[in-house]
């Protein structure tokens, strides 16, 4: 039989076993989760996530923590497995340090990272949480309230960019079985993100600063042609438009 099955069988072979497993211990049990569950056998490291969104309750695939600066994009963390993303801003403030060599002025995140401890950690190091009080609300004035709103609507850069990188980069539609593979393939695609915003910014650069010369050397024509004219009239007074 060894000389029958190859490695890639005996894999599915063991998959296949640990869900049998699995599938009995929840049925003796009356249980509809298990820890661990495998839910495809060719990617045994895909886990169920739940989303609680409207559309879909749970999501198969994997969960992505990054950070945004500028438009460029880092990814701080991939995993098959829930997380509780809270619990890795001082994580992510430390990485932004050691890219930086500072923390950034303000963060701005959802309300899951602004729990008692991330607050009192980034009040240490002089940042600035964007998000609203805990506790009970307070009376803010309209304007204050404003001023939140429009703060906190700033966080929808972030989500544009996953829609980016769904809708225009494949990033919903991995198609490769392996969990190595598939990683280097989510990594791939921000990569490249930010190759293309950074030939942008460079191409916004060369454009201004030719624009730049541009306009010097048409306004160095224009004052030479003006001196030509006062010296061609005798001193008298030429406006040039």
């Amino acid at each position: 039989m060894d000389e029958v099955l190859t490695p890639r069988d005996w894999e599915l072979l063991d998959t296949i076993r640990k869900t049998y497993r699995q599938q009995f211990s929840m049925f003796t049990q009356q249980v509809h989760s298990i820890e661990n569950r495998i839910v495809s056998i060719y990617q045994p490291h895909v886990r169920p996530i739940p989303r609680g969104k409207d559309r879909v309750s749970t999501e198969f695939g994997s969960k992505q923590l990054i950070l945004l600066k500028d438009g460029f994009t880092h990814v701080q963390a991939i995993s098959w497995d829930n997380f509780n993303e809270g619990a890795r801003l001082q994580e992510c403030l430390e990485t932004y340090k050691g890219f930086y060599g500072c923390y950034p002025e303000k963060v701005q995140a959802d309300q899951i990272f602004g729990n008692r401890n991330n607050r009192a950690y980034m009040k240490q190091r002089g940042i600035k949480y964007i998000g609203r009080a805990l506790g009970r609300p307070t009376a803010e004035s309209r304007q204050q309230e404003e001023l939140l709103q429009k703060e906190m609507a700033q966080r929808n850069h972030i989500e544009g960019k996953f829609g980016q990188a769904k809708n225009a980069y494949g990033l919903a539609k991995i198609k490769a079985r392996l969990k190595d593979t598939s990683e280097s393939w989510i990594s791939s695609i921000y990569f490249v993100m930010n190759l293309l915003k950074l030939v942008q910014v460079h191409f916004l650069s060369f454009f201004y600063k030719l624009l730049y010369r541009i306009w010097q050397l048409v306004m160095n024509i224009k004052w030479n042609n003006a001196e030509i004219l006062a010296l061609d009239t005798d001193g008298r007074l030429i406006q040039v438009q």
